[in-house]
């Protein structure tokens, strides 16, 4: 009985680990690009918005988040202000048996405002 017991845990423990590092990573990608938003709006009155577009896709690109479209990168200056968001969702998942198994989705909608004067 002790034997399917460690079989368990270990089995229990290792899918633990093995998704918490997957969700570690989807907030490890979020926290990076909005400091990069951030920084890009402080300097709002140097760079165009299509460079700041170019710059932040550039880096989701490279974090490989489910962006598919510059466009999706909104920047709007308002009253002082350069606001920008940029919605996206990760999806949990695993594969069992040669099938994909949505577990859960995080949705990230965040919007940076950094007065730029």
């Amino acid at each position: 009985m002790s034997k399917i017991s460690l079989i368990f845990l270990i089995i229990f423990g290792g899918s633990a680990v093995y998704l918490g590092s997957q969700v570690i990573n989807f907030y490890y990608c979020f926290y990076e690009i909005e400091g990069l938003r951030e920084f890009q709006a402080k300097k709002g009155e140097i760079f165009k918005d299509s460079e700041i577009r170019d710059n932040i896709f550039e880096r989701v690109t490279k974090l490989e988040l489910p962006v598919d479209d510059k466009e999706d990168i909104k920047i709007n200056r308002v009253d002082g202000d350069v606001v920008i968001s940029l919605k996206y969702t990760e999806v949990l998942s695993i594969d069992f048996r040669g099938k994909t198994h949505d577990l859960y989705v995080f949705p990230f909608n965040p919007n940076v405002s950094v007065p730029y004067k």
